[in-house]
């Protein structure tokens, strides 16, 4: 089993398909070897700097939320089924690369979270386990970003792809539509630390 090297990358939501990957091994074939790099709890701003998302305390319903996810996204993935929520796959043609991606959210506000999971693996593999291959991307996310209210990990283990992102709904929200145009480039930096003061507030109240 060919080592596997865990990359932590600041990226979209949904990061763009791998081309020429195959595919993904169980988590407990992995043997990781870290980047010095990653990064944590940030909210991706268009023209008005980077803020924190904050952390969550241990026991909260924000954790609860999150523990919910991250078992529920990897079953997804196993079934291979969306239920209630979304389920994608596509084939790029000339590239021989497939990958799923899938995306669900838990709790209720402030304490909810979107989190979504993305494989991508070799056309030609029958049978890629994208399943454990997510599940190992949150565990990543969580063990690098310990308390953070958003983190992404992406796991390349040679023989696959794999990331899971997960944020605070709210803050999202209100930093991407927090003004009339519904555009982020207009909001203002105080406002956007605004809306990380209240978030803090109100999970202080709770």
């Amino acid at each position: 089993m060919a080592t596997a090297a865990v990359l932590i990358l600041l990226a979209s939501l949904f990061p763009a398909l791998a081309a020429g990957t195959d595919c993904c091994s169980p988590a407990a074939d992995y043997g990781l070897a870290l980047t010095p790099s990653h990064k944590c709890g940030v909210v991706l701003p268009v023209a008005v700097g980077t803020y924190d998302m904050g952390t969550y305390a241990p026991g909260s319903a924000y954790e609860a939320s999150l523990r919910h996810l991250v078992a529920t996204i990897p079953a997804m993935a196993n079934a291979e089924s969306s239920g209630s929520s979304y389920y994608r796959e596509a084939c790029r043609d000339g590239a021989g690369a497939c990958g799923r991606s899938y995306v669900d959210d838990a709790g209720e506000s402030p304490n909810r979270i979107v989190a979504s999971g993305y494989c991508s693996w070799h056309r030609d593999v029958k049978s890629p386990d994208c399943g454990a291959c997510i599940a190992l991307a949150f565990e990543e996310a969580q063990r690098l970003c310990p308390f953070q209210r958003m983190a992404e990990a992406a796991v390349d283990g040679g023989a696959c792809k794999c990331s899971a992102h997960f944020h605070d709904y709210d803050i999202m929200e209100q930093f991407q539509h927090g003004d009339p145009s519904s555009d982020p480039r207009w909001n203002t930096p105080d406002q956007v630390m605004g809306v990380v003061a209240e978030n803090e507030e109100n999970m202080r109240r709770r």
